[in-house]
């Protein structure tokens, strides 16, 4: 999917300078240019994982820390966040790793607000730069997301997460139909959030049963439950084929919900 271009930042309405460069003169493909301006750029920043992070989720730890969700508990000599950490009582340790892709600081949680609850699709462009070097790494899965409640798209009239994809020119699938409550999982607490029943269901005919390697992307990785109980389901549906599936799942960011 082509991205408008335009002269001002997205974000903040300064004025940006379309210059060519010499080497651009001869690149015989369309041509891109930011859509940021640098202050704005510079406030998105990749997450850098430490080595004291949770080894599921990539959650800051604390050792010292006073709050249960930040300090470390080991399993199978690894560092896990209290949520992770539960997780692996019913959950095959597999399916517990997830990536995220920035920081959940402030310019990041300002795009969610403005991207996915004020419909500002222009958001998206500022991460397809970002989401095709990912689908570099991992070209050969099959890239999954999973579907919005009939509620969250006749409201937003458009699925956020597949729209990220779209605007990256990143091939998906929606192997799922939604079967949940309707009710958004930002209007949630954590404990709601953890005490989460399945709410996808597989559609067989809509997956590609040659594919070995598959990608769950997600937009923001709160408590895992969500996730987790997608692949759970996707991952089942394979073991009962006799088929073991490599399954990873990646999200814009991960969020610090700790309530």
């Amino acid at each position: 999917m082509a991205i408008a271009q335009s002269d001002i930042c997205v974000i903040c309405s300064e004025h940006l300078n379309h210059y060519l460069s010499i080497k651009q003169l001869f690149i015989f493909r369309p041509l891109t240019f930011p859509i940021l301006c640098q202050t704005c750029q510079s406030k998105f920043k990749l997450l850098v994982t430490q080595v004291d992070d949770c080894k599921g989720c990539g959650r800051p730890l604390e050792d010292s820390s006073k709050d249960v969700f930040l300090k470390p508990i080991v399993i199978s000599q690894q560092a896990y966040c209290f949520d992770c950490a539960n997780w692996h009582k019913n959950t095959p340790s597999q399916l517990i790793s997830h990536q995220a892709l920035f920081d959940y600081n402030e310019a990041l949680q300002e795009w969610i607000v403005n991207y996915k609850y004020h419909g500002d699709v222009r958001m998206a462009a500022i991460l397809a730069p970002y989401l095709k070097e990912v689908y570099v790494e991992y070209k050969d899965y099959q890239w999954v997301v999973l579907p919005s409640s009939p509620t969250s798209l006749m409201t937003r009239q458009f699925h956020p997460t597949a729209y990220l994809l779209d605007v990256a020119d990143i091939p998906y699938q929606v192997p799922f139909d939604y079967i949940g409550d309707g009710v958004k999982q930002a209007k949630k607490s954590k404990k709601e959030r953890l005490n989460l029943n399945n709410t996808f269901k597989i559609k067989e005919e809509a997956l590609d049963l040659s594919k070995e390697n598959w990608l769950i992307f997600d937009d923001i990785y709160t408590t895992g439950a969500t996730l987790i109980h997608a692949k759970k389901i996707l991952y089942q549906f394979f073991k009962e084929r006799d088929r073991i599936i490599r399954l990873v799942s990646v999200s814009v960011a991960r969020d610090q919900l700790s309530k």
